[in-house]
């Protein structure tokens, strides 16, 4: 994908959706215009964005950590039995579709829209049972606030029902090594071999 100059254009962009949503963005249904997705505006930077993580072993996480390497991030809920099963099985596959002088490469990244039920004990007991419990793959969980800006800037929607579930998009998005959207795709259930190729492309 074509690279593009760095712009304050673009940070600030960045930074003006943080303020946005931190500010407190009420709707039953959150939603924004991604704030780069497969922009590839290098001012763009996922890695800019006010975020903190607790991982499955309780240890803290800023997507700063993936600078200089690829990731794909993605958004799930631990007591999902529809979509989530699905994109955490394209996750897993989408590794295993990588070429081999890529895979190890390329790091994986997913974040639940459920902070109040996932705690840690679930998001591992999740990792365990779809097969994401390896070094290359994270699951993480963040404050509600932060929740709602990495939805955001990922274009991923949802809503919690009355009954405690979420009905959300399911979406992968792959950054570049400096944090900048490059790849996305809504194909779960398995591996999508247009976006396992621009990924696989990312690697340098």
């Amino acid at each position: 994908m074509r690279q593009m100059k760095r712009t304050g254009r673009g940070r600030r962009g960045v930074r003006a959706l943080a303020l946005l949503l931190l500010g407190g963005l009420g709707a039953a249904m959150i939603q924004a215009t991604p704030a780069n997705a497969a922009a590839g505006q290098a001012g763009d930077s996922l890695f800019q964005l006010p975020l903190h993580f607790s991982t499955a072993n309780g240890e803290a996480l800023t997507l700063e950590r993936f600078r200089g390497e690829p990731v794909v991030i993605t958004m799930f809920y631990g007591t999902c039995k529809a979509a989530c099963p699905l994109t955490a099985h394209a996750i897993t596959e989408t590794a295993k579709a990588l070429p081999a002088a890529s895979r190890d490469k390329v790091r994986f990244l997913l974040v639940t829209l459920d902070p109040q039920r996932d705690t840690a004990e679930e998001l591992r007991h999740f990792a365990k049972e779809y097969g994401l419990a390896s070094p290359q793959f994270e699951v993480a969980r963040t404050d509600a606030n932060g929740v709602r800006l990495l939805a955001a800037a990922l274009g991923i929607k949802y809503r919690q029902l009355p009954d405690g579930n979420f009905s959300h998009s399911a979406i992968l998005t792959a950054l570049d090594a400096q944090g900048v959207p490059q790849a996305r795709t809504e194909h779960i259930g398995g591996a999508d071999a247009e976006f396992v190729g621009k990924l696989a492309g990312l690697v340098r």
